[in-house]
């Protein structure tokens, strides 16, 4: 899983912004998934956790 969940839950907090009309919040949204986008690819890859077993996982649900 690595740092997928990341950008689940970025992309769960945009589509909540999205939704209540914070448009200003999904644009910095979006910026923040590009950051980590180039951040998680410069560690070693978006799938990569950087093989530390101990790294935290996110809850799987879904929030409205």
């Amino acid at each position: 899983m690595g740092h997928d969940w990341m950008f689940e839950v970025l992309a769960d907090m945009r589509a909540y912004a999205e939704r209540h009309g914070m448009r200003d919040l999904a644009l910095k949204i979006d910026e923040t998934a590009e950051v980590a986008r180039r951040e998680v690819s410069a560690a070693g890859g978006a799938g990569d956790a950087g093989g530390d077993p101990e790294a935290p996982q996110a809850p799987h649900s879904k929030r409205g």
